[in-house]
Formats: C-alpha cells, sequence, structure tokens
C-alpha cells in the first residue's frame, strides 16, 4: 500500500474539488439532521413547559429538564457513533456511473491520496456535520428554555461524557472476568468492536458497487448472527455439562472471546488492505453489485 506517496498539498485539491461537487449532497444531509435534533428537542421542551404551566413544583421542572438533556445526549450519542461507522462506507467506492468513474480514476493522484481526501470529507466530515448539528441544536434549547426563566441543562457535555464512558469498560476486581489476552482485552472491547463494525463499512463500500450500505448492514447481521448462535451454542451446551461457577465454563467463555479478538484483529487489518487493494486495482470494466 503506496501510502509513503502522498502529497498533503493535492489531497488538500482533491478535498476542496470534492468539497464543490458534492456541497449540495452534505448540504442535505446536515439540514437532514438538524431538523431531525430540533424536533426531537422541541417535543422535549414541550414536555417540559407543560409539567412547568401545569403547577408541578420547580423540582419536578428541573428534573424533566435534567431527563430531556439525558435523552438528547443518547440521541447524540448514537447519532456520532452512526456518523463515524455508516459514512465510512464511501472512502474506498467508486462512482457507479462510468462517465464520473472515468473522471474519479483519471483524476492525477495517487490511490492513497484519493483515499484519504474521501476519508477526511465523507469519514470525518459526517461527525464534523453532526457534531455541528447538536452544538446548534443546543444553543437553540438554551435560548427557549431560557426564555421561560428556566435553567437550561446543556447535553452536549452530557453526550461527550457518555461517549467517554461507553468506549472504555471500567476496572473489574480480580474475582471477575479475567480474560486470557489481559485485563486491557475486556476494558477496550467496547471501542475496538465499534472499529471492527466501522472497518466492515469500509471494506463493504469497495466490495459493493451498488447500494454498499444496505449490502454491507446485510453482510454484518448475517455475521453477528452465525457468530452469535455459534457462541450460544458452545456455552450452551458446557453450561448443561458444567456448573457455571466451575473452571470449566469460565474457560470456554475465555477461548470465545479470546477467538472474537483475534478474529476481530485479522478481520480488521483484511478489511483495511483488501478494500484498499480493490479500490486501488479497480478497472473500467462494467461490474454489477459486487466489486472485483
Amino acid at each position: 500500500m503506496d501510502f509513503h506517496k502522498i502529497n498533503f498539498q493535492r489531497v488538500g485539491w482533491l478535498l476542496r474539488q470534492n468539497v464543490v461537487e458534492h456541497w449540495k449532497t452534505h448540504l442535505r444531509y446536515y439540514l437532514g439532521l438538524q431538523v431531525g435534533f430540533l424536533i426531537a428537542l422541541l417535543l422535549f421542551i414541550y414536555n417540559v413547559l407543560q409539567a412547568f404551566t401545569n403547577g408541578y413544583n420547580e423540582e419536578s421542572t428541573y428534573e424533566a429538564l435534567g431527563i430531556m438533556a439525558h435523552s438528547m445526549a443518547s440521541i447524540g450519542c448514537i447519532t456520532l457513533y452512526a456518523a463515524f461507522i455508516f459514512s465510512t462506507s464511501a472512502v474506498f467506492s467508486l462512482k457507479t456511473e462510468r462517465s464520473k468513474r472515468i473522471v474519479q480514476l483519471m483524476t492525477p493522484a495517487t490511490t492513497a491520496e484519493k483515499v484519504l481526501s474521501r476519508f477526511i470529507l465523507y469519514n470525518l466530515g459526517a461527525i464534523a456535520l453532526s457534531f455541528s448539528a447538536l452544538l446548534f441544536t443546543d444553543l437553540v434549547g438554551f435560548f427557549v428554555v431560557e426564555a421561560f426563566d428556566l435553567d437550561y441543562v446543556w447535553f452536549t457535555p452530557k453526550m461527550l461524557a457518555n461517549i467517554c464512558d461507553s468506549l472504555v469498560i471500567p476496572p473489574f476486581s480480580s474475582e471477575d472476568f479475567q480474560p486470557l489476552l489481559g485485563a486491557w482485552s475486556l476494558r477496550s472491547l467496547p471501542i475496538f468492536s465499534i472499529v471492527v463494525l466501522w472497518s466492515f463499512y469500509l471494506w463493504g463500500g469497495a466490495v459493493f458497487r451498488k447500494k454498499s450500505f444496505i449490502m454491507t448492514s446485510l453482510f454484518c447481521f448475517i455475521i453477528f448472527v452465525i457468530f452469535s448462535a455459534i457462541t450460544t451454542s458452545v456455552i450452551v451446551y458446557y453450561s448443561d455439562i458444567y456448573s457455571w461457577h466451575d473452571k470449566e465454563i469460565k474457560l470456554i467463555v475465555n477461548i470465545v472471546f479470546t477467538t472474537y479478538y483475534l478474529i476481530g484483529w485479522v478481520w480488521l487489518a483484511a478489511n483495511i488492505y483488501f478494500g484498499y487493494r480493490i479500490r486501488k486495482r479497480a478497472s473500467l470494466m462494467p461490474r454489477h453489485w459486487v466489486g472485483q
């Protein structure tokens, strides 16, 4: 992979070109998010104001404001995770129309530069647009609530705290489950799983020519069902033989966990490598729904 052949000036030029060509698409994405967030926020504010005008005491009103902030923070977390994972299907993808694909492939830049510019535009861009929409929504909520002489509870700090808390499992005592790979593997399991899922969509954008998001989601669902079925079957089988507190069943759970981690690392590396390779060797020959 020729990542050492990157001219960041050309990356900036490609990024500027892509922004000029697709600004309407990104504007529609932002406006759709913004409208959705504002509708959700205004519904929560309406419920708070109903409690306030119906004679609820001050404590109940501020409790409703806290619930509103918590709910909006949860919505924001889900949105940012979705923006990070799902938007990556556009990084390695090529245009489906032949004429646009020719222009994209004949652009005077290396594949690594094209991929890096698309990663910044689509993956990081989706996160930036989503976060901007959430910040604006929080600001609107502040002015609306303060207009009714109530103390607004900002949900953006709660959202960032929830993201940090959800990415790492807190430390556990020595009497709890002890992975064979070490305590770090269990503590980093959430962020590792998110990155592996991210690599699925990165790879799917190169493999599936049309409807890459839908096809990759279907593929991920099938893999999840198969792995869950195998894991559940193994645990249930040995649970019938041994007591759950015995060393044997803990060893089985440890083996399943270790297998998941090792397969995840291999699959993560394979997704990045083969996705980039497919993107680099893409030809102008017509393909159907799967990449070469």
